[in-house]
């Protein structure tokens, strides 16, 4: 099993030193309350019974209600909570306990024996500080911070000559570039991090924001490659977050191909995991609603995900609401492009602008707008994906430019601008989005 670190309100719960931390500094633990801790966590929201658990602590012993008791009040005490108050562990009257608390997981956390720089300069439990201040920052869509914090830790990897640390901030920094819509330096630094890390059966999480970084790039069969590869390393863990993550970039990959039955399957295996983590539970829901198109259930998770103070993807996510809503309520997917805009104006996420700007073309034809309205925007949304360098969104908007002028009967105006951005493909040739681009072509060639 993978080592995690868990993290809920001024604690983390190392599972790889087998340590809980408040603000930085170790709490004493008997081994049995680290135990009962750890597993409470992992089967949250679950209720888990009072047998199980004596079954766990003690499987070979007979032990008396009052051992389970002294070992649920130490654990309370240990984490600031008690039987009276339950803010953490909630006490189910005549059949056990749950864990009520919410959670960060960090998954592919590193061995304890492989320390990333001098205990004499920057401690372990500070390093695990500014990658829980990176998560926080990153997960509220503050990407100035988000960068700060990953530059640092770099720069104190460069600085002690630690090849992890280095690996792990060029993977946050990736992350950032990627969100900004930097998918260039993104791909970098996710190979940079992928380089220096020495440890295969750790890279899981790189090699998924590499693939899907990939598929920004205009490499859809290389991205789907990657995040097969780190699904299956997933399996090897066998730990439900990373489990859960894996699901999760499995469908969010084939929903960026517009392949609907593999991003249902993938996102349907999502929902038979037990998943502790807060915001890996919110992007779930997302994900699942908007495969099964399902426009009310999107709209609903999304405000939940509002409500718990998160922000990171909201203009993806409201981009999904509008696809969903195109067939049969144009006016509330204006709406929904309209939100995601005004969001990637206040937090510089500018991943999805090209498609944000393309579908808000789109509907504003569907409409019966001015031609000239949405024939600007689809020439705005060409214009950003090649400048950021994201071949997926250039085709899709070079090809509702070509649509645009074959409905306008002057075709040729379309034919050079998509016959560009396929030349420039190769891989991938499967994928609806190419086999509509060549279809188009083939169209406006037509005498």
């Amino acid at each position: 099993m993978c080592p995690l670190r868990y993290y809920f309100n001024d604690y983390i719960l190392d599972t790889s030193t087998h340590e809980l931390l408040h603000d930085l500094h170790p709490v004493a633990l008997e081994p049995q309350v680290f135990r009962l801790l750890h597993y409470l966590i992992i089967q949250a929201p679950q209720l888990v019974t009072r047998h199980e658990l004596t079954q766990l602590l003690w499987p070979t012993t007979h032990v008396s209600d009052a051992a389970l008791f002294y070992t649920i009040t130490a654990a309370r005490r240990a984490i600031g909570d008690t039987g009276r108050v339950q803010r953490t562990i909630k006490t189910i009257y005549r059949q056990g306990y749950r864990w009520i608390r919410p959670i960060t997981v960090e998954p592919d956390s590193l061995p304890p024996a492989l320390p990333l720089i001098p205990h004499t300069t920057v401690s372990d439990a500070q390093w695990y500080s500014l990658r829980q201040l990176w998560v926080s920052a990153l997960t509220r869509g503050t990407f100035a911070n988000t960068y700060q914090f990953a530059t640092y830790l770099l720069q104190l990897g460069i600085q002690h000559d630690a090849p992890l640390l280095q690996s792990d901030a060029h993977g946050k920094l990736g992350t950032a570039c990627l969100f900004q819509g930097d998918f260039v330096p993104a791909r970098q630094h996710f190979s940079e991090a992928l380089r220096l890390h020495p440890h295969p059966d750790h890279r899981t999480t790189l090699i998924r924001w590499n693939g899907w970084t990939l598929w920004f790039l205009g490499y859809p069969a290389q991205a789907l490659a990657a995040v097969q590869t780190a699904f299956t390393q997933a399996l090897l863990c066998q730990h439900p977050s990373c489990l859960a993550y894996a699901h999760i970039f499995r469908a969010l990959m084939h929903y960026c191909r517009r392949e609907p039955v593999p991003a249902q399957r993938a996102a349907e295996a999502l929902l038979t995991l037990h998943i502790g983590d807060n915001f890996l539970q919110h992007y779930a829901h997302i994900l699942v609603a908007a495969v099964r198109h399902d426009s009310t259930a999107l709209h609903t998770t999304i405000a939940r995900y509002q409500a718990q103070g998160l922000r990171l993807g909201l203009s993806m996510f409201w981009t999904w609401e509008a696809t969903t809503l195109m067939a049969h309520d144009v006016t509330a997917a204006l709406v929904c492009i309209e939100k995601a805009h005004r969001h990637l104006v206040e937090t510089g996420e500018t991943f999805y602008g090209a498609e944000i700007t393309r579908l808000h073309g789109e509907l504003l034809q569907a409409t019966g707008a001015a031609p000239e309205r949405y024939r600007v925007m689809f020439e705005q949304a060409l214009t950003l994906a090649q400048q950021q360098q994201a071949r997926a969104w250039e085709l899709r908007a070079a090809t509702s430019l070509a649509r645009y002028w074959q409905r306008q009967g002057a075709p040729h105006h379309g034919i050079a601008g998509l016959a560009s951005i396929l030349s420039w493909y190769s891989e991938g040739r499967d994928t609806v989005d190419l086999q509509d681009a060549f279809f188009r072509l083939a169209q406006l060639r037509m005498p």
